[in-house]
C-alpha cells in the first residue's frame, strides 16, 4: 500500500501493552528471606526481593496494602503458600485505587505457587471481594488455585450479584501462568457470581481451567442470567493461551448462566474448550449475551471446541451467540458439533464476519437461522454442514467435504449470495450421460481445487471446452470469474459443450514474377465454409525478410524469397483450416534523395545554426551531409546535420546516401544559401566595487562577439576621467563609461554599452567627549572632538555648538584617515542639562562628506561658603563658591542677632552689607544665612558663637543602588545638635519623595537662639518606573517551521537608563517539535526590573501547507500535504492515520532526504477522512513514535 493511500488506513488495536514491552523494576532494599519481613513489605508497598525459598502452610497469607504498589522479585526462588484461612486469598490484591502487584524474577526463573482459602482466590480477592491489578513479567512460573467458589487469579466468592464483583485485571508480559478455579469459579477471572477480569497476554503462556460451572478464563457461575455477570475481556497479543471451562462453563467467557467475554486476538494463539453445555468461546449454559471474538491480526490462531449441545464459538445451551470477526490471514478452527451461533432457544444468534480462514471439523454444523446474515470474504473449509434459512454473503471461498443446504440457492435452504453459482452441464447435441450439477462457492472453479470435466467422447467431434451458449458465448475455464461472467449469486449457470470440423484454403490471385524491393502486391484466396475470413501473413519459408503482409497488401522489403501464408479460423463446429502458401522471388530496388529542410534566408555569422534534413531511399545507409567545395570563403561548417555560419559568403551543402543489399547508391543532391555579416555584442567582464568613492579608480574590461578589442571612454562633463584604460573618480556626481567595437569583415559594429555610476564622497565621522561629563557651576570643562576621514586627507572648518547655538568662530582644520582631535574650553553654563556638539564641514564637499557628533553635559549648582563679619555700624557676609565651582553668587543674605532677624541685604560683588548696630553691653550672637540661587547652593555662618549641627539621613526602600539611584519611596530625616543655645525653631521635619526625578537638591538651615546657624544640602535621584522589555527575533505564540529563530533581549528606560537585559529560555517537547519558553528581564540603574515571558513553537515535524493551531494540523480531505521532519537521527518512518485518540500502528514508507537533516514525504488526505473530525498520524524516529494530531476542516 502506498504512503498516499495509507493515510486513510484505520487501525483499531485493542491491548494494554505493545508486544515486547518490559515492566520496569524499581530499586529495592536487601533481599527478604523470612515470612514476617515479606508480609510487612507487602503491606508497605515498593519492591521486595526474595533471598531464599519460602513455604507457608499455617493459615497465613500475603496482602498488598491499600493504595500500594508491590513488585515481587522472586530472584530465582520459590514462594509457595497453601493452607490459607477461609475467605482469604493466598496473595490478596484488593481492587482499591492505586493498588497493584507485579511478579517478576531477576536472574534465574522463579516459581510462585499459591492456593487460596475457601471462598477466596489464589491471587486477588477474598470472600465477596473483587480482584485487583496483577502483572506477570519475566522468567516467572505462576501456579494459582482458588478455594471453593474462588478464582485461581481474580475475585473471591460472592453470594449475591450485587454489589457486582469483577476479577480485576491480569497482564502477562512474559513467563507462564497456570490457574485453577474452585467450584463455581473461573480459572482466571470471577469467583462465584462474579464477572470476569481484563486479561492481556503479550508473550509467554496462560493455562486456565475453570472449576465446576466456571469458565476457564471469564466469569464464575451465577444462578440467573439476569444477574448480569459477564466474562470480562481477554486480549491475546502474543504467546499461547489455553482455557478449559468446567461443566456448564465456557472455555473463554461465561460460567453457568454467565454472559460471554470481549475477546481480541491480535497475535499468538488461543485454544478454548467449553465444558458440557457451554461454548468454547462465548456463554456458559443459559447465558444471555455472547460477547465478541475479534481475531484482528495476520497469523493469529484460534481453536475453539464447544461442549455437548453448545457452539464452539457462540452460545452454551440456550445461550446467545457471539459477534465474531476474523481478519485477513488469521485462522479459527471449530469442533464439537455446533460451529457458531446461539442455541435454538436463544434470542440472539450473534454475528459472523470472516476475512481470514475458518475450518469446521467433520460433524460440525453451522446453522444460519432466518434473519441472520453471515459475511465471508476469506476462506471457509466446511468439513461439516451449513444449514438454516439464513443468508451467507460470500465474497470469499467456501470449500470442503461438507454440504450446504439446497446448494446455497435459498428457497427452503440456506441462501449464499455473491460467490454462489450452481453449475449445470449440457452436452449440446451429443449423446452420453450429462455431468452432475456442481455448486461453486468461490470466484472461480479453480479456487475450489476442482476441475471442469469434459463430456463423453463422440466420433467426429473434437471437444474444445464449456461455453455459456450453445453456439457462441464465453468460454468457461477453471480460472473464469463466475461473478464477472454472469453476476452475483445465487445463480444457476448452464454450460454448453463446444466441438470442431476441418476446412481448406485456395489462392485466387497471381503473384508478380519477379517482384522488386519497394513494390506491393494484393493477394486473394478462398477458404472453407465456416464463414470466417482468410488471413494472410509472411510464412516461415520467407528468406532475408523479403516481404511484409498487412491485410491483403504484400510489401516487398528485401531481395530473396517471399512466402505468403493463408489461414482461416474456425467457427461453430468448424476447426481452423490448414495453412496454404504462395512463393514469390524479390529483386533489388532504386532510391532518390530529397531535401526536406528550407535553408535560411537571413543567415549571419554568429547567428542561429541551421539543421539540414533530407530523405533518401529505402537502403539502410543514412543520408550523409558535407560542405560542398563550391562553398566560398569557408562560409560555413557542418557537424552531423547542424550547419554553422562562420564567414560571410556562399554555403553549399551536399547530401549523399550509400547503397546496400536492397538498394543501389543514390546520386548526390546539393542545397546552397548566402551568409551575411553577423551582429556582435559587448560583454563587460570586470565588475565595479559599489559604490565608487572619490579618489578611487576602476579598470573596465570586456569582450566583443567578434573577438576584436573593445574601446572604452567616458562622457564629457561626468564626475570621472579615463586615461590608458583606467577610470578615475574625480568628484561627487554621475560618471558614465562607454564601450565600443567598430566591426570586422565578418561582424558589423557592436551597439555601444554604457555604465552609469553615482560617485560618492569620502566619508567622515565626528566623536565628541566632555571631561568631566558631570560638573558643578563654574567648574572648567574641556570638550574634545575627534574627526576621522574614511580615506586620504582634507581641509575644512570645525564648528562648535552649545545647546544648538554656535560658540566661537569657525576653526580651520586639516584631518586625515588616522583622525585628529580638537579641544574647546566650554563656557560657564547654568545648572541643568546641556548638549555640546561639533560639526566638520570639508572645504571640498564634492570629495568629502559633512559629519557631526555631540556629548551630553550635566551641571549641578556650585556649593558656597558664607563668612560673617561685624563692624560698629554694619553687618556683612562674604559669599564665595567652593571649588571646583567658581563665579560670584547672587541673591541675598539674611542677618540675625541673638536669634532675631535684623534684615536682609543683597549680594553685591560677592558681599552682602546691612546697616545695623549691634547693641552694646551684652554678648550677642550674629549669624548670616545665604539661601542660594539657580547656580549656587545655600550656606550660613555665625561669629563668636558655637554653631549648632544639622545632619541628613537618607533612606530608601529598596536601598540606593551602586549607580546612586533609588527606586522606591525616599525619606530624608534631619538630626539637629545644639551647642551653646537651643534652636530658635524645631529641627526640620522629615521629607518623603515618591515621584520620579533626577538631580533633586534639598537645603535645610537651623538657627540657634544665640544666633548660631547650620545648613545641610542633600541630592536625590529617584526612578520608580520599571523599564520596558521584550524580545527581538521572534513573536510571542509564534509558530516557526524547521529552524528556530535567533532571539535576543530588548529593553529601554527613559530616566535612569538600562544596566542589564537578560534572556533565559527552556524547552518542552511536543508531538510536532518543541515549545520554547522565554523570560526576558531588564534592569535599570535604579534597580527596577520588568519581566516579559511567553513562548513560541518550533515545529520539527509538520505538514507543509497545513495550518498549525492548538497542537493540531488543520487539513482538508482530498488534498496532498508534504510531511517534513528535521532530524539528525535515524531516517524517519511514516505511520498511517488512525481515528483519534487512537495511536497509529501501521508502518508505511520511510521519508526521503530533502536536505541537511531534512526529510520529506507527500501524504494525500483521502476523501474518506471526512468520516471523523480528528485523526492521528505517526512519525517514528529511531525507537520513538511521535503522534501528530489532525483536524479535518471539511469533515462531515
Amino acid at each position: 500500500m502506498s504512503a498516499v493511500r495509507r493515510a486513510l488506513a484505520l487501525t483499531a488495536t485493542a491491548g494494554l501493552l505493545t508486544a515486547g514491552a518490559v515492566v520496569a523494576t524499581p530499586a529495592h532494599a536487601a533481599p527478604v528471606s523470612e515470612w514476617a519481613a515479606l508480609s510487612a513489605a507487602f503491606a508497605d508497598g515498593g519492591t521486595v526481593q526474595l533471598g531464599a525459598d519460602i513455604t507457608r502452610n499455617d493459615g497465613s497469607h500475603l496482602a498488598v496494602g491499600s493504595g500500594k504498589q508491590v513488585t515481587l522479585d522472586l530472584n530465582g526462588h520459590t514462594l509457595a503458600i497453601s493452607g490459607v484461612s477461609d475467605s482469604s486469598a493466598a496473595v490478596s490484591v484488593p481492587a482499591d485505587r492505586g493498588t497493584s502487584l507485579t511478579v517478576t524474577s531477576t536472574g534465574a526463573s522463579g516459581q510462585l505457587t499459591v492456593t487460596g482459602g475457601a471462598l477466596a482466590a489464589g491471587i486477588g480477592g477474598g470472600e465477596s471481594t473483587s480482584g485487583g491489578v496483577v502483572t506477570i513479567s519475566g522468567a516467572v512460573a505462576v501456579d494459582a488455585t482458588g478455594g471453593a467458589g474462588g478464582a485461581g487469579i481474580g475475585s473471591g466468592c460472592s453470594f449475591a450479584a450485587t454489589p457486582r464483583m469483577t476479577g480485576g485485571s491480569l497482564t502477562v508480559v512474559n513467563g507462564s501462568v497456570t490457574a485453577h478455579g474452585g467450584d463455581d469459579a473461573a480459572g482466571i477471572g470471577g469467583g462465584q457470581s462474579s464477572s470476569g477480569a481484563a486479561v492481556s497476554l503479550m508473550h509467554g503462556t496462560i493455562t486456565a481451567t475453570g472449576g465446576l460451572a466456571g469458565a476457564g478464563i471469564g466469569a464464575g457461575a451465577t444462578p440467573d442470567a439476569a444477574d448480569g455477570i459477564d466474562g470480562g475481556a481477554l486480549t491475546v497479543a502474543g504467546g499461547a493461551a489455553r482455557a478449559t471451562g468446567g461443566d456448564y462453563g465456557a472455555g473463554v467467557g461465561g460460567g453457568h448462566a454467565g454472559a460471554g467475554a470481549k475477546v481480541t486476538v491480535s497475535g499468538g494463539s488461543l485454544t478454548a474448550s467449553g465444558g458440557g453445555g457451554a461454548a468454547g468461546v462465548g456463554t456458559g449454559s443459559y447465558g444471555a449475551a455472547g460477547g465478541s471474538l475479534d481475531v484482528t491480526t495476520r497469523g493469529s490462531v484460534v481453536a475453539a471446541g464447544g461442549g455437548s449441545g453448545a457452539a464452539a464459538v457462540g452460545g452454551g445451551r440456550a445461550g446467545a451467540g457471539v459477534d465474531v470477526r476474523v481478519a485477513v490471514g488469521s485462522t479459527v478452527t471449530t469442533s464439537g458439533g455446533v460451529a457458531f451461533g446461539g442455541d435454538t432457544g436463544a434470542t440472539d444468534w450473534g454475528s459472523l464476519r470472516n476475512d481470514g480462514i475458518i475450518t469446521t471439523t467433520p460433524g460440525d454444523v453451522l446453522t444460519v437461522p432466518t434473519g441472520v446474515t453471515v459475511t465471508n470474504s476469506g476462506f471457509i473449509d466446511n468439513r461439516g454442514s451449513i444449514t438454516g434459512a439464513g443468508t451467507v454473503v460470500n465474497t470469499g471461498t467456501i470449500v470442503g467435504s461438507g454440504t450446504v443446504a439446497n446448494n446455497g440457492q435459498g428457497d427452503t435452504g440456506t441462501t449464499v449470495t455473491q460467490h454462489s453459482h450452481l453449475l449445470t452441464f449440457d452436452n449440446n447435441g451429443t449423446t452420453g450421460t450429462r455431468r452432475p450439477d456442481r455448486p461453486i462457492f468461490a470466484a472461480t472453479v479453480g479456487d475450489t481445487n476442482r476441475s471442469l470435466i469434459a463430456p463423453p467422447a463422440q466420433n467426429g467431434y473434437t471437444f474444445t471446452g464449456w461455453y455459456t451458449s450453445a453456439t457462441a458465448g464465453t468460454k468457461v475455464t477453471e480460472s473464469t470469474d463466475l461473478q464477472n461472467l454472469v453476476g452475483a449469486g445465487p445463480q444457476t449457470v448452464t454450460l454448453y459443450a463446444h466441438y470442431e470440423i476441418a476446412q481448406s484454403i485456395a489462392f485466387t490471385s497471381s503473384a508478380p514474377s519477379p517482384a522488386a524491393v519497394g513494390s506491393t502486391y494484393t493477394v486473394a484466396a478462398t477458404g472453407g465454409a465456416s464463414g470466417q475470413p482468410v488471413i494472410f501473413s509472411a510464412g516461415s519459408g520467407t528468406t532475408n525478410s523479403a516481404c511484409t503482409v498487412s491485410g491483403t497488401t504484400v510489401t516487398f522489403a528485401h531481395p530473396g524469397t517471399c512466402v505468403i501464408a493463408a489461414d482461416q479460423t474456425g467457427a461453430g463446429f468448424y476447426r481452423p483450416a490448414t495453412t496454404t502458401t504462395q512463393t514469390i522471388t524479390v529483386g533489388q530496388g532504386t532510391q532518390p534523395i530529397s531535401f526536406t529542410s528550407t535553408p535560411p534566408s537571413d543567415a549571419k555569422v554568429g547567428g542561429a545554426t541551421y539543421t539540414v534534413a533530407a530523405t533518401g531511399g529505402g537502403s539502410s545507409a543514412p543520408v550523409v551531409f558535407s560542405v560542398d567545395p563550391a562553398t566560398t570563403r569557408g562560409a560555413c561548417t557542418l557537424a552531423g546535420s547542424t550547419v554553422t555560419p562562420v564567414h560571410a559568403g556562399t554555403c553549399v551543402i551536399a547530401a549523399d546516401q550509400g547503397g546496400d543489399d536492397d538498394y543501389a547508391r543514390a546520386p548526390t543532391a546539393t542545397q546552397s544559401f548566402e551568409v551575411g555579416r553577423g551582429a556582435q555584442t559587448i560583454t563587460l567582464t570586470n565588475a565595479l566595487q559599489y559604490p565608487p568613492v572619490v579618489g578611487t579608480t576602476y579598470t573596465p574590461a570586456g569582450t566583443a562577439g567578434s573577438g576584436a578589442p573593445v574601446t572604452f571612454g567616458v562622457d564629457d562633463g561626468t564626475a570621472c576621467s579615463i586615461e590608458d584604460g583606467v577610470v578615475r573618480f574625480e568628484h561627487f556626481g554621475m560618471c558614465v563609461v562607454t564601450a565600443d567595437q567598430a566591426g570586422t569583415a565578418d561582424y558589423g559594429p557592436a551597439s555601444q554599452v554604457r555604465q552609469a555610476f553615482t560617485v560618492v564622497t569620502i566619508g567622515s565621522s565626528v566623536t565628541v567627549t566632555a571631561d568631566p561629563a558631570e560638573t558643578v557651576y563654574g567648574q572648567p570643562v574641556r570638550a574634545t572632538a575627534t574627526v576621522i576621514l574614511a580615506a586620504g586627507g582634507a581641509t575644512g572648518t570645525l564648528k562648535w555648538l552649545v545647546d544648538n547655538d554656535q560658540f566661537g568662530a569657525d576653526v580651520p582644520v586639516t584631518v586625515t584617515s588616522t583622525g585628529r582631535s580638537f579641544t574647546l574650553d566650554v563656557p560657564r553654563l547654568a545648572a541643568g542639562s546641556h548638549l555640546v556638539r561639533a560639526a566638520f564641514i570639508p572645504d571640498d564637499t564634492t570629495r568629502y562628506a559633512v559629519s557631526s557628533g555631540g556629548a551630553s553635559l550635566f551641571v549641578r549648582p556650585a556649593a558656597t561658603t558664607t563668612r560673617v563679619a561685624i563692624t560698629s555700624s554694619a553687618l556683612s557676609a562674604a559669599v564665595t563658591a567652593v571649588a571646583p565651582g567658581s563665579g560670584t553668587p547672587g541673591g541675598s543674605v539674611t542677618f540675625s542677632v541673638g536669634g532675631t532677624s535684623v534684615g536682609t541685604a543683597p549680594i553685591v560683588a560677592g558681599t552682602a552689607r546691612l546697616a545695623h548696630r549691634v547693641p552694646t553691653g551684652k554678648a550677642s550672637q550674629v549669624s548670616a544665612v545665604y539661601a542660594g540661587d539657580v547656580d549656587f547652593a545655600g550656606s550660613s555662618d555665625s561669629t563668636s558663637r558655637s554653631d549648632p549641627k544639622i545632619t541628613a539621613t537618607v533612606t530608601g526602600r529598596p536601598a540606593r543602588t551602586k549607580h546612586g539611584w533609588y527606586r522606591g519611596t525616599v525619606r530624608i530625616a534631619f538630626t539637629c545638635t545644639t551647642n551653646s543655645a537651643p534652636l530658635a525653631r524645631p529641627c526640620p521635619s522629615p521629607l518623603v519623595f515618591t515621584g520620579d526625578g533626577a538631580a533633586r537638591t534639598v537645603t535645610r538651615t537651623i538657627v540657634a537662639k544665640d544666633g548660631g546657624t547650620a545648613t545641610v544640602v542633600v541630592g536625590v535621584d529617584i526612578d520608580h518606573t520599571a523599564p520596558s522589555v521584550g524580545i527581538g527575533g521572534a513573536r510571542n505564540r509564534g509558530v516557526y517551521r524547521g529552524t528556530a529563530p535567533s532571539v535576543r533581549c530588548v529593553g529601554s528606560d527613559a530616566l535612569s537608563g538600562i544596566t542589564s537585559c537578560r534572556l533565559s529560555t527552556w524547552s518542552s517537547a511536543i508531538a510536532a517539535g518543541r515549545t520554547v519558553h522565554y523570560r526576558a528581564t531588564a534592569t535599570d540603574r535604579a534597580g527596577n526590573t520588568r519581566t516579559a515571558s511567553g513562548s513560541y513553537t518550533v515545529l520539527t515535524r509538520y505538514l507543509d501547507g497545513a495550518t498549525y493551531d492548538h497542537g493540531r494540523f488543520e487539513v482538508k480531505a482530498g488534498r496532498v500535504y508534504t510531511l517534513v521532519v528535521t532530524s539528525s537521527g535515524a531516517r524517519p518512518v511514516y505511520y498511517d492515520a488512525t481515528v483519534a485518540p487512537g495511536r497509529p500502528r501501521v508502518r508505511d514508507h520511510a521519508l526521503r532526504r530533502g536536505g541537511h537533516h531534512r526529510w520529506t514525504l507527500g501524504v494525500l488526505m483521502q476523501p474518506g477522512l471526512r468520516s471523523h473530525r480528528h485523526w492521528n498520524i505517526g512519525v517514528r524516529i529511531g525507537s520513538t513514535l511521535r503522534v501528530l494530531e489532525l483536524r479535518i476542516t471539511n469533515a462531515r
